[in-house]
């Protein structure tokens, strides 16, 4: 049986950022919290949920956003619920960036972005070792507290969703008109790959070469309207292209762009992130910074030369995606996680 989730963020969150990835993976499930109607911000979380559906209701557990994960107890309206409102339901955190990603220390340290001390389920988007400083705090709280919240926390990976219905590939190959492309942010020391792909596109490294510098940017307040308009043109622009140019960051993350990339049929020619599924690494053209502009360049015109072996690879990326990263896939497996939740630790352990 499918679970009922209620999906807590923010009216903010949700109109602020034209990369709503939260909205779309909510998609029609409903979404509450601060700034929705219905919300009372002189209140905690706990007083809002309990007057409205009393102990949750009709739900099986509450999925929150990042803006939950910030817990601050002088802003209760942000704080997340906890057992009074939620009873024997668990409250789960989704770990889009689990550490701050805008730091450059040399030893690749950097602090912890979000509190998920408050959470029954912590699921997270990228590599493991990620999450150290989580299992930390949980194996101290079985010494220190064995009956509390943090004890009997579950954790568990889940990669990046896509929604299938908004990326996927042309009706006809033949509608792919662009060579090469690059889309995302270009910023050194962070993608550090990417300024070097915008570099060799604007030298003119191919005759038939786009670089589309930002479609998802921080800007405030965004209408629906012009949301759905900047996805559609985002995914629109991915049909089009044969191969697409990206990286995994200065940090080596699965980027939720792989997967968008790979539902929309293209090539990708990448670096490989840590903790990629062999089917990633296996069917994308791999390449590395410490490589020269010359040899990276190299890589590209190759592939742009082998285009049955470049559609071969880019369709069983696609399939792999299709099948095992689409929303639907994505939400059976927070239900396992859920069941998993409700059978190793369950409510008899809070």
């Amino acid at each position: 049986m499918t679970l009922r989730y209620l999906c807590l963020t923010t009216r903010s969150q949700q109109i602020g950022d034209i990369d709503t990835w939260y909205s779309r993976l909510a998609g029609d499930r409903p979404m509450w919290g601060p700034g929705f109607e219905g919300w009372d911000d002189s209140v905690d979380a706990d007083s809002n949920l309990m007057r409205r559906f009393g102990r949750l209701g009709p739900f099986d557990a509450v999925f929150a956003s990042f803006s939950f994960h910030f817990g601050d107890p002088f802003r209760q309206h942000f704080y997340p619920p906890t057992p009074r409102a939620l009873g024997i339901k668990p409250l789960i955190a989704y770990l889009h960036e689990t550490r701050y990603v805008l730091e450059f220390d040399p030893k690749r340290r950097r602090h912890v972005l979000a509190n998920v001390k408050p959470f029954d389920i912590v699921l997270h988007s990228y590599d493991q070792s990620e999450m150290d400083p989580h299992f930390v705090d949980r194996e101290l709280a079985r010494w220190r507290e064995p009956d509390s919240r943090l004890a009997n926390q579950y954790i568990a990976q889940l990669p990046h969703h896509v929604r299938t219905d908004l990326f996927h590939p042309p009706k006809n190959e033949s509608e792919r008109d662009i060579d090469v492309l690059l889309v995302g942010r270009v910023e050194e020391r962070l993608y550090d790959l990417r300024v070097r792909w915008a570099r060799l596109i604007e030298q003119g490294a191919w005759s038939n070469a786009l670089h589309q510098p930002v479609f998802y940017t921080q800007a405030g307040r965004w209408s629906e309207e012009r949301i759905r308009e900047q996805q559609d043109e985002f995914a629109a622009l991915l049909r089009r292209a044969r191969i697409v140019l990206t990286c995994s960051s200065h940090w080596r993350c699965m980027l939720q762009k792989f997967t968008e990339i790979a539902a929309s049929g293209a090539f990708i020619v990448s670096d490989v992130p840590c903790g990629a599924p062999h089917q990633f690494a296996d069917n994308i053209g791999a390449v590395s910074q410490s490589m020269s502009d010359l040899e990276l360049k190299q890589v590209v015109d190759n592939w742009l030369a082998a285009p049955t072996e470049r559609f071969a690879r880019a369709q069983r990326l696609l399939k792999y995606v299709q099948q095992e990263r689409s929303t639907q896939r994505f939400w059976a497996r927070v239900d396992d996680a859920v069941r998993a939740w409700r059978t190793s630790h369950g409510a008899n352990n809070r």
